[in-house]
């Protein structure tokens, strides 16, 4: 059958149903009125006659029918809303068939269209075949191709785990190549600074060299205007003379290390002296603590002077030492050693045996801090900070002014005398301090000790 005589028949059937619908939904209505009446009429049968058995038989008949009627017109809903999907239905289907009638039209049209290409479409198949055989005949190189690529994807996977690895090192080279860069740029300016001085200098250099070519052209001339003889050549060969002074009399090294170890050798000489004689207790019970402090000094004082005599007298006339100023070496002699002997005595008083160690530490420094074996600029930096300080550098000094130098020894000598007279003032407060802890009946126990 044509599409379109159904299409006609499906409007035409659905026009029927929905006139069929729209009677059954009267009818509906109408029979729900119905059924509201007699259910009015029921109830007021039971109101008024509800008493008698036949009443109460026809009111349940009644009641059963009315329930049949409920049912029926539960039923005929049914219908209407199984009458309306059907319109609703039929509806579609000629909406559908509407389009199934211009689909198929696009349909033939296309067909048309197929039958009248079919000709190209022969024609792009078999370049299409011809493409598949070209291809199948490529796949061999394609695989090999592949199989480069495979090998080329493992170098580089290889290549970037290296790169990982070296990653560090790769961001500690750019970090010096950005400081290099740094570096150039800085000695870029430099050097551009220097080109322009370079340029000045080079300048300068032209006009100095322009200058004396005139200078030495006029020089030629007032040359040639000379009258040269033996007496002007022999002036210009030797035009001064020389004469050679010796500043200072050193004849061998002994000469020159003997300030540093007549020094030493004095500092040594107060460490045994302190050793051997006890500077704290008194023989007998003094009057005063100056008195004690005089009873001692009676004995250190010789002792200082004794052994600066015997040093000077040993090195002149044993050893061969020939100062340039022999009284004033003797005289800076006796000034080392009542200094150095009054600093080890001053510690060993105060500090007891700790004091002595402590002398003992003070000489090892100034052996080094001295100067006197080599000069102070080639120790290091602690000799060097300490050397002002130390009172065997100004002995040092001052030996080697009247051993060899024939200086002056005022500030080396004044120096030595200012510590002589610190460190005896503190020896003295020593002896006051401890003069108090002195007991007579002690000194008389050892006189009776020593009769008996």
């Amino acid at each position: 059958m044509p599409t379109n005589d159904i299409n006609n028949a499906l409007k035409s059937a659905t026009s029927n149903l929905s006139n069929l619908q729209t009677n059954l939904t009267s009818l509906i209505k109408a029979s729900d009125n119905s059924m509201s009446e007699l259910k009015s009429a029921v109830n007021m049968l039971n109101t008024n006659y509800g008493t008698g058995d036949n009443a109460q038989t026809l009111y349940g008949g009644v009641t059963a029918m009315i329930t049949s009627l409920n049912q029926v017109g539960s039923s005929t809903t049914k219908l209407s809303d199984g009458a309306t999907q059907l319109t609703d239905g039929l509806s579609q289907l000629s909406n559908q068939s509407q389009k199934l009638v211009s689909g198929s039209s696009k349909l033939k049209e296309g067909t048309q269209k197929l039958s009248q290409n079919s000709d190209k479409l022969n024609l792009g198949s078999e370049k299409l075949n011809n493409g598949l055989s070209s291809l199948n005949e490529k796949i061999p190189t394609f695989g090999t191709a592949v199989s480069q690529l495979s090998t080329g994807s493992s170098q580089l996977t290889s290549g970037l785990d290296k790169l990982v690895a070296n990653n560090s090192k790769l961001l500690s080279g750019s970090s010096q190549l950005a400081s290099g860069a740094t570096k150039i740029a800085t000695g870029s300016s430099k050097l551009a600074d220097g080109s322009t001085k370079l340029g000045d200098g080079l300048t300068k250099v032209k006009d100095g060299n322009q200058t004396l070519a005139n200078k030495l052209s006029q020089a030629n001339a007032a040359v040639n205007q000379v009258n040269a003889n033996q007496f002007t050549y022999k002036q210009l060969a030797n035009p001064a003379s020389t004469k050679h002074v010796e500043k200072d009399k050193v004849p061998n090294n002994g000469t020159s290390m003997a300030p540093y170890m007549l020094s030493v050798a004095l500092f040594v000489g107060s460490l045994a002296f302190n050793l051997m004689y006890d500077m704290f207790s008194p023989r007998k019970y003094p009057k005063n603590s100056f008195a004690w402090w005089l009873s001692k000094m009676t004995v250190l004082y010789p002792f200082a002077i004794l052994q600066a005599t015997v040093m000077y007298g040993l090195m002149v006339l044993a050893v061969g030492l020939s100062p340039v100023e022999n009284f004033k070496t003797y005289l800076t002699l006796l000034v080392i050693s009542f200094t150095f002997i009054s600093i080890v005595t001053m510690l060993n008083l105060w500090f007891g045996k700790v004091g002595a160690f402590l002398s003992m530490i003070f000489m090892v420094i100034q052996l080094g801090g001295a100067a006197g074996t080599y000069p102070i600029q080639l120790s290091n930096g602690f000799f060097q900070a300490i050397h002002p300080y130390l009172p065997m550098t100004y002995s040092v000094n001052a030996l080697r002014e009247t051993l060899m130098i024939n200086g002056t020894i005022v500030s080396d000598i004044s120096v030595l005398l200012i510590i002589f007279v610190i460190v005896t003032v503190l020896i003295m407060l020593f002896y006051i301090v401890r003069f108090g802890s002195l007991q007579p009946i002690t000194f008389k126990n050892n006189q009776e000790t020593k009769q008996a």
